[in-house]
């Protein structure tokens, strides 16, 4: 009978200690939440991104970020919903009071509950941004070595229109027109929606393969509209740019590069670590047998984790080269939801080329990535060289809405403080930056 008894309490304690080295277990399933960063914040919104690195012994459920005026918000609160599982995740805050300090943080569900990344804070822009207008103005720069351009302050959130203007300069690097950043900071996104228009960009400095010169730099802002300048020999046209260290990039939603003439130099555009870049209705020209290429899409590598450049567009463009270089040339990880077509291609000296992560593509190649389907090999021929009118419509086009329907004329012209001469697209949509 004891011994009965004793096994009994035995079995029993057994019993016990297995369901609590099971509840034990199952209460140790936890998750490695990381909140990442913050980021294109504006006035009432924000990008936040986070990630999910285990889910031992518990399948997350639910993850997102939770966000809140007082520090370590909980899912209790305003949060968003960004799927299941392990990985990294991008949330888009809406809602928020401009002016205001926010505290943001990943949070992930599994079966033994929920667990939260660090607490990080970001400030919405203020409502009341100031203006900054600056038109009609004549910049000439004789200094032959570094020269930070025309500086744009930028140390608040600022309404910014830069229009009607010239800049001249024979630097050998530096800038044109400064307005960005070319780093990570707290004056970044102080100029988005900044609108750049009607400028004249004309660099007469000695060709040689080590100038650095920027044209046109709207580093670590959104949304910029640059419509209407014409760049005359400038050795890096228009470059759009951000990233992090952690490899986040910016995204544009709005605005883009459009109906812009670029007139030899070392590449016309470049989308260098920031996503969602339009390049619609431009006319890129290399004749001076000194271009790199035309389009440069690639991540940006100044930053330890150079995430690439995804959600390019790029439509209804002239591109002419007298020699074979790349029209486009895009690294592989940027081919994310990137777009080309309607374009117009003509080389003097063969068919056109691209380049992907170093490697010459050809014409067949690019279009069987599905690059491209209703773009033209066809010979613009320009009336002349400097004003790069086409000698005829080139109906090619794709109808790409109202924001864009208004392009230069064959006609127009920079002259300081007027707007260039525009028309209206009718008809079929023309490509390149003149309309007839």
């Amino acid at each position: 009978m004891n011994r009965i008894l004793k096994l009994s309490i035995f079995g029993l304690f057994t019993i016990l200690f297995l369901l609590n080295f099971s509840s034990c277990n199952k209460k140790q399933a936890f998750s490695v939440v990381t909140t990442l960063d913050v980021s294109n914040i504006t006035q009432t919104t924000a990008l936040a991104r986070g990630s999910v690195t285990s889910d031992t012994n518990g399948d997350i459920t639910s993850r997102g970020i939770c966000w809140g005026t007082s520090a370590n918000p909980e899912v209790s609160g305003d949060k968003t919903t960004e799927g299941s599982g392990t990985g990294i995740f991008t949330s888009s805050i809406t809602g928020l009071t401009p002016g205001t300090k926010y505290h943001a943080r990943a949070y992930a569900v599994n079966d033994a509950g929920t667990f939260y990344g660090s607490d990080i804070h970001f400030t919405t822009h203020s409502a009341s941004n100031s203006t900054l207008t600056i038109e009609g103005t004549t910049t000439v720069d004789t200094r032959t070595g570094n020269w930070s351009g025309v500086d744009i302050k930028r140390d608040e959130p600022t309404n910014f229109t830069y229009r009607n203007n010239s800049i001249t300069s024979v630097n050998r690097e530096g800038y044109m027109l400064q307005a960005g950043d070319e780093s990570p900071g707290s004056y970044n996104n102080n100029l988005d929606g900044e609108v750049i228009t009607g400028n004249m960009f004309s660099w007469n400095g000695p060709i040689d393969p080590k100038i650095i010169t920027h044209g046109l730099f709207a580093g670590y802002n959104i949304n910029s509209t640059v419509k209407y300048n014409y760049l005359n020999n400038v050795p890096y046209g228009i470059i759009f740019k951000s990233g992090t260290d952690k490899g986040v990039n910016m995204t544009f939603t709005s605005g883009g590069c459009g109906y812009n003439i670029w007139r030899n130099g070392k590449f016309a555009g470049r989308a260098k670590g920031i996503n969602g870049v339009k390049f619609y209705n431009n006319t890129f020209y290399s004749g001076d047998g000194q271009g790199w290429y035309l389009l440069l899409i690639s991540g940006n590598m100044d930053r330890s984790v150079p995430a690439p450049s995804i959600g390019t567009k790029v439509f209804n463009n002239i591109f002419y080269t007298t020699i074979q270089i790349p029209m486009i040339k895009i690294e592989s990880g940027c081919l994310s939801d990137f777009e080309s077509d309607y374009n117009v291609f003509w080389c003097t000296a063969g068919e056109p080329v691209f380049n992907i992560d170093g490697a010459t593509v050809t014409w067949a190649q690019w279009r069987a990535r599905g690059y491209d389907a209703h773009s033209k090999i066809v010979n613009p021929d320009f009336t002349n060289t400097t004003d790069l009118v086409p000698a005829a419509r080139l109906d090619f086009g794709k109808d790409l809405g109202a924001e864009w329907r208004t392009g230069l004329s064959t006609t127009a012209t920079w002259v300081v403080g007027s707007s260039p001469e525009t028309r209206d697209q009718n008809g079929a949509w023309q490509v390149g930056a003149r309309l007839y």
